[in-house]
């Protein structure tokens, strides 16, 4: 098992009001990240991969600099392990784009609780995987399909209601009855606590040593195995409260998850190895559980009757007209005139695989179009398009190979490309698939944008 710590951490002059932005002392602060050989953002958190084999170097000048000049530091420490085997499988949504979000809604309970759901406009968050919005957690209707076709057992389906305009596949709350009793989870602060850090170990107690706050310690949560269930799916619901983080895990047995992962009915990043152990690691805050409420069979069946009734109308697809996109884009690179290159000149040919995205590019020859997505200049396109498909030959892995020419990445290492066919699909970095796709660049472009 491999074990990977991060520390966000930032810079504060002793005595001032962090509340008050003070030009100066954040100039200070950028500057004194930059002597470092890092990057930060506007106002000086700096991301610290404590595997770099200068991260002894730099938590020293950290220290250094604070003590000489009347500085502190502060920061949030986050542990995740890789490469290891596990019996089960985490679910992993990633959160739902906020403009897909519709009216909150609450249903009747088997127990008389109100269950908080809300309406979404699934067109509006193309990638097919799981999603979350706290507490909340939706599948797409690929997952519930399989799991019916399967026989999973212990899984209950509400339609998520769509009020978007265009069709889309849809998406279902899940509900689970095999409850996991407890869970190791950080604690809520580790303020004065030094037997926990000290339990807890790797850079930490140094952290800890230097730092005169360490806001707040992340862990990878971990399953007891004596409290494990031995069935396909199970659930640990911890509601969010004033000092603790909610949980709402769903774990699915290695065996199915693999299954899933082979039928593509998940996209590979959406399931992770789950942390298990025979006893809570040191340092670990054991938590119980709670038995999260389930719809009733009324509120359950009048949700499959909209739900088919939506299906068997049908909805147009969302089209967008390039004429659309480049007039987001112009009005992108005007609002953000420093994200984006240079437009190619007015004569300049390109390659015939990228002739679509030559309107593009006499707009702005690369650029940042979001945080997540970063059009590539043409030349750079060219170039990280051979090293794709270089690096594509040694997958043994791939069914077949994409059509198309790269144009565009993402910050976790995705890669985004054109097909000949005029869709544009994220090639996912973990494993040789498609985690998204849009049905044209004018729609890539707008939804980029848009992020």
């Amino acid at each position: 098992m491999k074990v990977k710590e991060t520390l966000l951490w930032i810079l504060d002059k002793n005595g001032r009001d962090k509340a008050r932005f003070d030009k100066e002392e954040t100039q200070k602060n950028i500057d004194f990240v930059h002597s470092l050989g890092l990057k930060c953002d506007s106002v000086g958190w700096c991301r610290l991969d404590l595997s770099d084999k200068n991260a002894d170097t730099i938590l020293s000048k950290i220290d250094l600099f604070c003590k000489a000049s009347g500085w502190s530091a502060r920061g949030v420490y986050d542990r995740t392990y890789e490469d290891f085997e596990s019996g089960y499988y985490v679910l992993t949504p990633s959160a739902l784009k906020e403009d897909a979000i519709g009216e909150l809604r609450e249903y009747e309970s088997e127990n008389g609780e109100k269950i908080p759901s809300f309406d979404i406009r699934a067109y509006r968050d193309p990638a097919p995987g799981p999603k979350n919005r706290g507490d909340i957690v939706l599948v797409p209707e690929r997952f519930r399909d399989f799991c019916l076709k399967n026989n999973v057992t212990g899984v209950t389906f509400l339609w998520a209601r769509d009020v978007g305009k265009y069709s889309a596949e849809q998406y279902f709350q899940l509900f689970c009855n095999n409850r996991i009793p407890y869970v190791a989870v950080e604690k809520s602060s580790y303020q004065g606590d030094r037997a926990s850090i000290e339990a807890l170990g790797g850079y930490l107690p140094r952290i800890d040593d230097i730092f005169q706050s360490v806001q707040q310690v992340v862990l990878t949560d971990c399953y007891i195995e004596k409290y494990l269930h031995d069935c396909d799916v199970s659930n640990a619901f911890i509601p969010r409260s004033f000092s603790m983080n909610g949980r709402n895990s769903f774990l699915i047995r290695k065996e199915l998850a693999k299954k899933l992962l082979k039928e593509r009915v998940l996209p590979v990043n959406s399931l992770k190895p789950a942390f298990t152990a025979k006893e809570a690691p040191g340092g670990y805050d054991v938590r119980k559980t709670y038995a999260s409420p389930h719809p009733t069979a009324e509120v359950l069946t009048a949700g499959i009757s909209g739900y088919e009734k939506l299906k068997a109308a049908g909805r147009k697809a969302r089209t967008v007209t390039e004429k659309e996109a480049l007039s987001v884009l112009r009005k992108a690179k005007k609002e953000r005139r420093g994200d984006f290159g240079k437009p190619l000149p007015a004569s300049a040919s390109v390659d015939a695989a990228y002739r679509l995205l030559l309107p593009y590019y006499l707009v702005a020859d690369g650029g940042y179009l979001s945080d997540e997505y970063r059009l590539l200049p043409y030349g750079e396109a060219v170039k990280a398009t051979v090293s794709f498909f270089s690096a594509l030959d040694t997958e043994e892995l791939l069914d077949s190979r994409p059509d198309g020419v790269v144009f565009a990445v993402c910050p976790d290492g995705d890669t985004v490309l054109l097909l000949k066919n005029g869709k544009v699909v994220r090639f996912s970095h973990e494993a040789p698939e498609v985690v998204e796709e849009r049905q044209s660049l004018p729609q890539f472009i707008v939804d980029a944008i848009y992020e």
